[in-house]
């Protein structure tokens, strides 16, 4: 009898130890994944953000081409309004010796005229 009691107390020790290594197991366990979701957490903010600045420097980007765009009609609007205005120029420039031509024409022939 005092055999089997100290038996007993032998399974129920091993079993205390058994549960104890199991609970130690099972928070070990734990803690890894813990770790290895905060490790994956940390992983996905990080790539959160570098997604939200991509996506920042996009929008800068569609700005900025539509304003280059806008530059680029621009121009071409100016140029084309320069073009008028320098054809208006050169008429204006052509118009301007015909007329020279024709006072100096009218002065040449008052100065033969006058005895």
């Amino acid at each position: 009898q005092n055999l089997a009691k100290i038996m007993e107390e032998m399974r129920a020790n091993y079993e205390k130890i058994t549960l104890k290594n199991q609970e130690e197991l099972k928070t070990c366990v734990s803690r890894r994944q813990m770790q290895l979701l905060e490790t994956e957490l940390q992983s996905l903010v990080g790539n959160l953000r570098y997604g939200m600045q991509v996506e920042q420097y996009n929008g800068i980007i569609l700005l900025r081409e539509s304003k280059l765009k806008q530059l680029h009609a621009d121009i071409q609007s100016q140029t084309l309004e320069y073009q008028a205005l320098f054809n208006i120029k050169m008429e204006l420039e052509a118009e301007i010796a015909t007329y020279r031509r024709l006072l100096d024409g009218e002065e040449q022939e008052s100065l033969w005229e006058r005895p």
